[in-house]
C-alpha cells in the first residue's frame, strides 16, 4: 500500500494526518492515521511501509510503526522545520537551531551539519549531496558526510529548494524571486 504524508496545519495543528491516496486503482483520499502527541504544527514524513517520523516546535522527533510510537527524542534546540529521508539510511532535519542532523532510522545522532548561520528552512537531497538553505539567505551544498562543498550568499531568505530534471538547483526566496 503506498501513501502520501501531508503535514497538517503547521502553526495550528498538533499531529500528523496521514492519507492513503490511491484505493482500489481509483484516486481517492482516505485518512489512514492520526498522529498526535507534538504541542505546536508539525513536519512529517514517511515511507512506503507506513513508518513515520514527525517533529515539530517542540523541539521533538517522534518514531512511528502506524500508529504506534516507537521513541521520541529531544531533537534540536528550536523548531524542526523539515524532515527528509536520507540516501544513507535513517533521517535529515533542519532547524532553526541553525543545524541539520542525520538521524538513524531508530533516531540516534549519527551526524550534525554545521554551517548556518540563522533558521535553517528547507533542504533537499540530491544524488550524494545535500542542498539547504535558510534565513541567513545562504544555499548551502554539503557532502553527506556533513562537510561543506560550495556556499552561495543571496540577496533574501531561502525559503525552498528544489531541484527539476536537469538537474538544476532552483531557490525560492523571502523576496518573492526564483
Amino acid at each position: 500500500m503506498g501513501c502520501n504524508c501531508y503535514q497538517v496545519g503547521y502553526y495550528l495543528q498538533m499531529y500528523s494526518i496521514i492519507i492513503n491516496m490511491e484505493t482500489n486503482n481509483q484516486l481517492q483520499m482516505k485518512q489512514l492515521f492520526q498522529l498526535s502527541g507534538h504541542k505546536h504544527g508539525v513536519a512529517v514524513q514517511g515511507d512506503e511501509n507506513l513508518n513515520f517520523i514527525n517533529g515539530s516546535q517542540d523541539d521533538i522527533l517522534h518514531s512511528w510503526s502506524k500508529e504506534t510510537k516507537l521513541k521520541s527524542v529531544q531533537a534540536h534546540q528550536d523548531i524542526i522545520r523539515e524532515i527528509l529521508p536520507s540516501p544513507l539510511g535513517g533521517y535529515l532535519t533542519c532547524s532553526n537551531d541553525q543545524t541539520i542532523k542525520l538521524r538513524s532510522n531508530d533516531l540516534e545522532l549519527i551526524q550534525t551539519f554545521l554551517g548556518h548561520k540563522s533558521f535553517g528552512f528547507t533542504m533537499k537531497v540530491h544524488m550524494d549531496q545535500l542542498i539547504s538553505g535558510g534565513k541567513d539567505r545562504l544555499v548551502n551544498i554539503w557532502n553527506l558526510n556533513g562537510n561543506p562543498k560550495q556556499t552561495i550568499q543571496l540577496p533574501d531568505a531561502v525559503l525552498s529548494v528544489a531541484i527539476n530534471n536537469y538537474k538544476d538547483i532552483i531557490i525560492g526566496t523571502s523576496d518573492g524571486k526564483v
